[in-house]
Formats: structure tokens, sequence, C-alpha cells
């Protein structure tokens, strides 16, 4: 269908919830590509390519479905890659029992 294409550049990374206050609460990120002539498509799931990390997993972890899961209380940045392309996206989680706050 798409012939030899080979770079899908991520344009987009979001989520319903970009603050989370409950222990456990988990959202679904959506990772959408943009392919020539602005044609759009979904690449959430990893087995599109997708790969996900957080840089505090003890904040907010992720899954390689791009699940999100609040942990403990500060800051955490969520990154997709796909082919090379990257996109960020921040997640606050604050917990009412966690006094401990850090910062990506």
């Amino acid at each position: 269908m798409w012939g030899s294409l080979n770079f899908l550049p991520i344009n987009r990374l979001r989520c319903p919830l970009t603050t989370l206050d409950v222990n456990n609460l988990t959202t679904q990120l959506t990772t959408t590509g943009t392919f020539p002539g602005n044609l759009t498509t979904d690449v959430t799931p990893s087995s599109d390519g997708t790969f996900y990390i957080s840089s505090n997993s003890g904040i907010a972890s992720v899954d390689t479905e791009g699940f999100v899961t609040a942990v403990g209380s500060g800051t955490a940045l969520i990154t997709a890659r796909n082919e090379g392309a990257v996109a960020a996206l921040r997640i606050v989680v604050t917990l009412d029992n966690d006094t401990d706050w850090e910062i990506i």
C-alpha cells in the first residue's frame, strides 16, 4: 500500500490525562505519524514499530503499548520513538499520600 516508504515521522503524542492523581491510575497514549503528503495514521501499537520510555518510572511508568501508569508524585517525560522520529509528553503525578516529590 505504501510502496517503498521507510520513514514515518511521529508528529503527535497525545494522552487524555496529563495529570494523574490516583496511584496506579492508567491512561493510554495515542501516537500519530505523518506520511509524505500529510497523510496521518495511528502508530500507537508496538506492532507499528513504536517504542515508549519514561524519564522516571518511579513517577510514571509506560508499557510497550503506550499505557502510562501513575507510580509516585512528580513529573516525568514520556517519549515515543518510531523509525528515528521522536515525540515527548510531560506527565504530572500528584498523589496525596506521597510527599517525596521528584522531577524528571
